[in-house]
């Protein structure tokens, strides 16, 4: 087995609605991800997966992407 790791990092934003603090204005976080990929076999080129396409996979995450999370 081959395990893969991929990191990456995104900022999200939101506001808390009727909070009675900070909270309420619009404010920010960053956050890390780390995905591991676990490779039971490898292709014909000796890859278990290949970088470029678990990074297009991880950038096609709804939630990695810009959105707001008070919609």
């Amino acid at each position: 087995m081959i395990d893969i790791f991929i990191k990456t990092h995104f900022s999200g934003g939101h506001h808390l609605r009727d909070y009675p603090g900070t909270c309420e204005r619009p404010h920010g976080h960053n956050w890390k991800v780390k995905v591991q990929v676990r490779a039971t076999s490898l292709d014909q080129l000796g890859m278990g997966i290949d970088f470029k396409t678990l990074k297009k996979q991880l950038s096609s995450v709804p939630v990695l992407t810009q959105c707001s999370s008070n919609k």
